[in-house]
């Protein structure tokens, strides 16, 4: 892992706080940030937008650092540690002013990222990888801000190539949410047409990607 990435995307989180929380300030302050922020992108020499929609960025071998919930080179995951307890995944995690959605409260919509990105991950570190088919989310309790929250997830059952899968995000005792998440794990002629590189030699051979997740266990 880069310990600079790491310090650049602690760096912007903090940026993303101070953008959102912003107190009343001249629009010259303001304008003169937005010039330094741009010179800092032109520095580092990326604009995913600038790009367009036919980019594909190289996705390294290891993605745990570039995860939406617990990559410490991913500026919008929020502070976070985790383990692999058994067959389980345990996470601590605190989120700030950036996922609000009720005043003081996460935004749902986090919440059902947080979890998708959970579940996920609890397939990979036990062998199985697969992408979502369905996510269910059930909201119990609203889900604070700033405090220090557990979320934990396992694999309930495996039916051929598809995993059910299920977490649960508590502060405290109190059950905040819970999700069930269908992953199907792709055929290898899918991935290819999902993941290949577009300026490899192979990808002539590969089947469009509307191709379906699902097709016989």
């Amino acid at each position: 892992m880069s310990n600079a990435r790491s310090h650049l995307a602690e760096a912007a989180r903090r940026l993303l706080d101070a953008i959102v929380t912003l107190p009343d300030a001249a629009d010259e302050e303001i304008d003169a940030a937005a010039d330094a922020i741009s010179e800092a992108t032109r520095l580092l020499g990326g604009d995913a937008l600038a790009l367009g929609p036919g980019y594909r960025a190289v996705m390294p071998a290891d993605r745990l650092p570039r995860s939406a919930l617990v990559g410490e080179e991913n500026p919008i995951a929020p502070p976070a540690t985790w383990s692999l307890r058994g067959e389980r995944i345990h996470i601590r995690v605190r989120f700030g002013v950036i996922y609000e959605g009720p005043p003081g409260y996460v935004h749902g919509g986090f919440i059902a990222m947080a979890f998708d990105e959970l579940l996920g991950l609890t397939n990979v570190q036990l062998g199985r990888p697969g992408m979502t088919g369905t996510l269910t989310v059930k909201y119990r309790h609203p889900t604070p801000l700033y405090r220090e929250v557990h979320l934990e997830s396992w694999v309930e059952r495996m039916e051929g190539r598809r995993a059910i899968v299920r977490g649960v995000l508590r502060d405290g005792d109190t059950l905040c949410a819970e999700a069930e998440g269908l992953f199907v794990a792709l055929r290898p002629e899918v991935a290819l047409a999902y993941f290949a590189d577009p300026g490899g030699a192979d990808t002539a051979e590969a089947p469009h990607p509307d191709t379906p997740l699902g097709g016989p266990a």
